[in-house]
């Protein structure tokens, strides 16, 4: 199988038709291609302000130029019942899904059960590259935790010795994460979270339009999930002492916002 890019989209790179051509000549040699545009000059196709299947089209212009199978890519995960459709049609042969199974490796496998909004679908962040390819660090993705600690992760999902009744005060993303932990060990959860809705600060990030509809999907990952795990979630209610008194267990997950203004009470800025 061999990677490529059918085009650089810049002054001086590798034209579409030169790409094409270059297609024509491994077809005799390989046994696939997998097909994909840009360098590292242009990352930013990568990045989520470009939408799921901007890569596409160049897939279709291989599959008609040579007669191995072709691979398409460009965060797919997206659209994965029209992927399936253009396979089946012909438009190409196989689809790749590399940061989505980052993000969730049972991806395929819920979407065939039908389970689509239990899906971790991968927003194109790329904290999963960036970590270890600049920086030397161990890879890691801003919506799985599990990511690189995986035996850890599992570890502890461990049914705990005794059921415990456990508060989580806060619904953003960590509080989240930790009441689905908490519930898979078999405990008694209950989420206290003051405004209206889940998501916490997720729901800064979906003001950007291009980002809106892969938050609002996260956000609505966490709601049936926590619905799954029978975790009770209490919207609109702020956590009072009195109520700390009623669980065993009690996990602050409110977040921070932070203030440069000097002299400025950090207790404050607690939310």
């Amino acid at each position: 199988m061999y990677r490529m890019s059918v085009e650089e989209p810049y002054e001086g790179g590798l034209s579409f038709e030169d790409g094409i051509a270059f297609a024509q000549m491994l077809d005799p040699l390989v046994d696939a291609i997998d097909v994909s545009a840009g360098n590292y000059d242009t990352a930013d196709v990568l990045l989520p302000m470009y939408p799921p299947g901007n890569l596409v089209h160049y897939a279709r212009a291989v599959k008609e130029a040579v007669s191995v199978p072709v691979i398409a890519v460009g965060r797919l995960t997206w659209l994965l019942q029209e992927m399936n459709d253009a396979v089946g049609a012909g438009e190409f042969d196989f689809v790749a899904l590399g940061r989505a199974q980052l993000a969730d490796a049972e991806g395929v496998a819920k979407t065939r059960r039908g389970e689509h909004e239990h899906v971790r679908r991968c927003l194109a962040v790329n904290e999963c590259i960036s970590r270890w390819m600049f920086n030397g660090q161990r890879t890691q993705c801003v919506i799985n935790p599990k990511l690189s600690q995986e035996t850890r992760a599992e570890a502890s999902l461990r049914t705990g010795a005794e059921q415990k009744r456990v508060l989580i005060v806060g619904a953003g993303p960590a509080g989240c994460e930790a009441a689905m932990v908490a519930a898979e060990r078999g405990h008694a959860v209950t989420v206290m979270e003051r405004d209206g809705e889940l998501g916490g600060q997720l729901r800064a990030w979906s003001a950007a339009s291009f980002l809106n509809t892969e938050i609002e999907h996260m956000i609505n990952f966490y709601k049936v999930e926590l619905e799954r795990l029978k975790v009770e979630v209490q919207l609109n209610t702020e956590a009072s002492e009195a109520d700390l008194e009623n669980y065993d267990e009690v996990l602050l997950a409110t977040g921070t916002v932070t203030d440069d203004k000097p002299g400025a009470p950090s207790m404050q800025w607690i939310c």
